[in-house]
């Protein structure tokens, strides 16, 4: 079998939504030479009357096709998505939505996983949905929707851009929906352009409840500069790439965990530029240049550190609910507006020569962040209770844990084992680590 049908395979399986797909899998079929695959009833397809909830967006536990060229279909070119992804379909998703997720128009409601939308970077996308809006019986939910503009909260939106707005909020609306906006300047900017308060409800990003309402954050004091281990979680040129960021890997037994720009060098092979300075070649080296298209491992990874700190928002949120503090680099009102909701302490520098990221860590006083959680939490779930949907806010749900229990065991619903299994015996010509 050649690479075409290797990758046609991968593609296959990996847009299905009964399909678990993730770094165990690829590491089955290209070092293994059993057969592994394991029959397990519940991932059945079965007649089940169409769900009324349709969740929009793919699931976080099948998030990767390691052989795509780049990270844009699953991902929307930023692993970051995967993680309030997983938040929600913790949230939201049962056994029949997940297997049977019925289509827009025999749905009664559609929830829509979305991001920093309202922008002069999102004119096209809102113009689609709001098309699709307007011609779809349900009712609209946009959960997590937010602004993007610079780091000073300015509102410098072209008059085009402003009209597609507001007709963007009023198609979601009249769908009888509702609207859970990210923080304060995305309900400012909407109070601007017409709109009141009572059109939507501010509920940060879903990212940041997956604990549970009595969830607290303590930064440990005794941790000294030697037995200090950060992430970094950030844009490749503002510090692995950037020359005046060196001392963020020199100085400390750091690691940059990376949500885009290195899958290239990490997942397909390209070679590291030449221009690279010596610093960030040898954390390639050393395997602490990072990126993770599987939660669950992201998680792990994260464990081994005490401290986060960088300009990505969803990466610093992975380790504020796996209980390690983090610190954000704010360079944009995305970024700004989640650290100022969830009172997370920030910095604003494009400078990182001046940084002393141990310092920043001692300064870190989270007491804002737990004295407001619970509040924050509470508006959450009664967004969802104000509109009726049901959900497992703040609950165990037991089919999210019996998917991150069992998906390194996929099923193969619909494809002749003997074919799979053809695959094990294919020369294993598909690299995944970096060629350094």
């Amino acid at each position: 079998m050649d690479y075409e049908q290797i990758k046609s395979f991968f593609t296959y399986i990996a847009h299905k939504p009964f399909y678990l797909f993730n770094t165990k899998l690829y590491k089955y079929f290209f070092s293994n030479s059993d057969a592994l695959y394991k029959y397990n009833p519940m991932a059945l397809r079965k007649r089940i009357n169409s769900n009324s909830i349709r969740y929009e967006r793919y699931s976080s536990f099948y998030p990767a096709n390691y052989i795509e060229e780049n990270l844009d279909y699953k991902a929307a070119g930023n692993t970051g998505n995967f993680i309030f992804t997983r938040a929600l379909e913790t949230y939201l998703i049962d056994k029949d939505l997940y297997y049977n997720v019925p289509g827009r128009n025999n749905a009664g409601i559609c929830i829509v996983n979305c991001a920093n939308l309202l922008g002069e970077h999102g004119r096209r996308e809102m113009k689609l949905l709001t098309s699709g809006i307007k011609t779809s019986p349900c009712k609209f939910y946009f959960i997590g929707l937010g602004a993007q503009a610079p780091i000073d909260y300015s509102f410098n939106l072209s008059d085009d851009t402003k009209k597609i707005i507001k007709n963007f909020i009023k198609a979601i609306l009249n769908s009888g929906g509702g609207i859970g906006l990210r923080g304060f300047y995305t309900a400012e900017l909407l109070c601007k352009l017409g709109f009141s308060d009572s059109d939507f409800d501010v509920i940060g990003c879903p990212s940041m409840y997956i604990n549970g309402r009595n969830f607290q954050l303590y930064k440990d004091e005794s941790i000294t500069l030697q037995c200090f281990r950060p992430i970094i979680c950030d844009r490749i040129n503002s510090s692995l790439f950037n020359k005046s960021a060196e001392k963020l890997f020199t100085d400390y037994e750091s690691t940059y965990i990376c949500q885009d720009e290195c899958y290239p060098y990490l997942y397909r092979g390209k070679s590291l530029p030449d221009s690279l300075n010596t610093a960030a070649r040898q954390m390639f080296y050393k395997n602490r240049v990072k990126l993770f298209l599987d939660v669950d491992a992201w998680i792990k990874e994260i464990r081994n550190h005490n401290f986060s700190f960088g300009c990505r928002f969803h990466g610093n949120a992975l380790a504020i609910t796996n209980s390690v503090p983090a610190v954000i680099n704010v360079i944009d009102s995305r970024t700004r507006e989640l650290a100022e909701f969830f009172n997370i302490p920030y910095v604003k520098t494009i400078d990182y020569e001046e940084i002393n990221l141990y310092e920043i860590y001692q300064n870190a006083d989270y007491r804002k962040f737990n004295e407001g959680y619970k509040a924050k939490f509470d508006n959450f779930k009664a967004f969802f209770t104000k509109h009726r949907i049901p959900n497992y806010v703040g609950e165990k749900n037991p089919f999210i844990n019996w998917l991150r229990e069992n998906k390194a065991n996929p099923l193969f619903y619909n494809f002749k084992l003997e074919e799979a299994q053809t695959l094990v015996t294919v020369e294993r010509n598909v690299s995944i680590s970096a060629n350094l």
